[in-house]
């Protein structure tokens, strides 16, 4: 009776073991994501394809990012134009991550790049008014 019953416990311990391993063995990638397959944390394959996958269980990891457009809104400031006068200006950023394995390696996280774009997008603005008179950025005239 107590040897049935270690076999029995045997048998299912095995059982939940390669139900386990099969299940960290397959992932899906959705229609909207793209997937960085790494192995002991390196970037070994970038997968786009929408559909069931397959990863060696406990060394794979995956790291899901969105292939979407995303929004960014970074807060209003204010800039000088090139007659020195304070313009405020609300901008508007849509961003979508076209090299995944980059983005990993340099920013590893969405708030890294909306921190990034922040200060790309000041700074470009900051350029672009800089170089124009207010004159030529509001217009009295209709149409």
């Amino acid at each position: 009776m107590i040897k049935a019953n270690r076999t029995v416990l045997a048998r299912l311990a095995w059982a939940l073991l390669v139900v386990l391993v099969a299940w960290r063995s397959l992932y899906v990638v959705e229609a909207t994501e793209q997937v960085v397959r790494t192995r002991f944390g390196r970037p070994i394959e970038i997968v786009t394809d929408a559909g069931l996958h397959v990863r060696i269980p406990f060394v794979d990891g995956v790291t899901r990012l969105d292939k979407r457009l995303q929004p960014f809104d970074p807060p209003a400031a204010e800039f000088l134009t090139q007659d020195k006068k304070n313009l405020a200006v609300e901008t508007f950023l849509l961003w979508r991550i076209a090299d995944p394995k980059r983005f990993l390696e340099t920013l590893a996280g969405r708030e890294a790049a909306e921190a990034r774009l922040a200060d790309l997008s000041s700074s470009e603005l900051a350029a672009a008014l800089g170089t124009v008179p207010m004159s030529q950025l509001i217009s009295a005239k209709p149409g």
